[in-house]
């Protein structure tokens, strides 16, 4: 699940699914990158919403049948939705085990999880028996694809880099690329002594965060707290961090970061006799669980 993506999560569990198995973005069905909102942009909100998705999916025509109780009708591959009165969810099923189907989904996270029959009750199946990566969704008309740029530049700091909304340190950071990052630009100006690439295509690696396409990045090859990625924090304790939804311990419990989570952040605050960071991005280890962004977590 890339960290690039962000969801509900579980239809945006499923749309990555699609996506990387040769479903092409369309005007109708788009992904939503960290930072994006998707309210009120209906191809970008068939891609997180499962209810939208499973209707997406229907429009194509592939076979849409109800859930067997005996769950005969569930293969390698298909979708399935439950669509009770006041839940819908999305799977994928991924398998078989001692003869049963078994899935993956996000929120709550499950991986190669047995199907149950009364939780599904009221789900449907997308089968998906003849989706080839030669014919998956191309009935729907395809926008005019943009050709990729040919400039790139690869962020080789150990720090990573702000990505900014001008070409200069006095324009607001809207993000950070980690380093190994590369970004696709259409043009270049200099600024503050440093060449500014502006971003039209970015293939982020783990510990990136916010918006970058039509925003701005710095060639940068030493240490200047102006431009380089500076705020971050690594979960110390052996037993992991607990997240709340604010500063402090009276909060809400929302999810617990494992050991060596690295969380980056805009701001802190002191309570409890700890600083507590606000999270913007997280690089999470396994055995964490639950939420995280705009939430804190303290340096335990």
């Amino acid at each position: 699940n890339p960290k690039a993506y962000q969801g509900f999560d579980c239809a945006n569990f499923g749309s990555q699914s699609l996506f990387e198995g040769g479903f092409v973005a369309t005007n109708q069905w788009r992904p939503v990158y960290r930072g994006e909102s998707y309210k009120g942009n209906s191809a970008k909100t068939t891609w997180v919403s499962a209810i939208d998705l499973y209707n997406y999916m229907s429009s194509l025509g592939y076979p849409v049948s109800k859930v067997k109780s005996d769950l005969s009708n569930i293969h390698k591959g298909d979708l399935v939705f439950t669509m009770s009165k006041n839940t819908h969810h999305t799977t994928i099923c991924t398998g078989y085990s001692n003869g049963k189907p078994v899935y993956c989904a996000h929120s709550s996270w499950r991986k190669n999880y047995p199907y149950k029959y009364s939780d599904f009750k009221d789900g449907y199946v997308i089968d998906m028996s003849f989706a080839t990566r030669s014919k998956v969704n191309v009935n729907i008309s395809q926008p005019t694809p943009t050709p990729t740029p040919t400039k790139k530049y690869t962020v080789n700091n150990s720090s990573g880099v702000k990505v900014r909304s001008g070409a200069g340190t006095s324009y607001a950071q809207k993000g950070g690329l980690a380093r190994g990052s590369v970004i696709y630009y259409d043009r270049a100006t200099r600024a503050n002594g440093y060449t500014w690439y502006h971003i039209v295509k970015v293939s982020a690696t783990t510990g990136s965060w916010g918006n970058y396409i039509g925003n701005w990045i710095a060639d940068v090859s030493s240490s200047n707290s102006d431009l380089i990625i500076t705020n971050n924090y690594t979960i110390q304790g052996a037993s992991g961090a607990k997240v709340r939804s604010g500063a402090g311990t009276s909060y809400a419990q929302k999810g617990g970061l494992a050991k060596g989570s690295v969380v980056y952040y805009d701001r802190t605050a002191n309570a409890n006799g700890y600083t507590w960071f606000h999270i913007i991005s997280v690089d999470s280890k396994s055995g964490s669980w639950g939420n995280f962004i705009g939430y804190w977590v303290a340096n335990v």
